[in-house]
């Protein structure tokens, strides 16, 4: 196969995975993503006991302040179209904020219900305990695991 760094490759020179990361502005593994989804042509070599990824110089754009380096400009024109500008957005916005409005309401009401029965629960406690004898609650007694099918 071929040697480390800075092998030529078809018109070029090829560089390793952590070079193309330095020359992108991205991470090591950002460049490896890249690879693995397609969007960075790139082959393996031998180095040594190990193999690692090659990748053409010439296919590397630096990333801009603008964009993205993966030449598509896809990025790009998304990054600059103002978030509001999508016709039907500031409509599902107010939907939104209307069920956000609604689940809260929904959210308190249920506190309140589920406070008002733990008062219920501790009144009917306190009055069970002034009916019994000696106004104390008895409690069973527990079994202990280990001891299966016995008292």
């Amino acid at each position: 196969m071929e040697q480390a760094e800075g092998t030529q490759a078809e018109g070029g020179t090829a560089v390793s995975v952590v070079e193309a990361a330095a020359i992108l502005g991205i991470s090591p593994r950002a460049v490896r993503m890249r690879i693995e989804r397609g969007t960075l042509e790139a082959w393996r070599v031998n180095v040594g006991r190990t193999e690692e990824w090659r990748i053409q110089r010439a296919a590397l754009q630096p990333a801009s302040k603008e964009g993205t380096s993966s030449g598509t400009g896809a990025w790009k024109e998304r990054k600059e179209q103002p978030s509001s500008s999508h016709p039907e957005w500031p409509q599902e916005r107010a939907e939104l904020r209307e069920q956000v409005a609604w689940l809260r309401g929904k959210v308190d009401a249920l506190t309140r219900l589920l406070e008002a029965e733990r008062s219920d629960k501790s009144a009917l406690e306190a009055r069970l305990v002034r009916m019994l004898p000696g106004g104390e609650v008895q409690e069973q007694p527990r079994r202990r695991w280990w001891k299966f099918g016995r008292p």
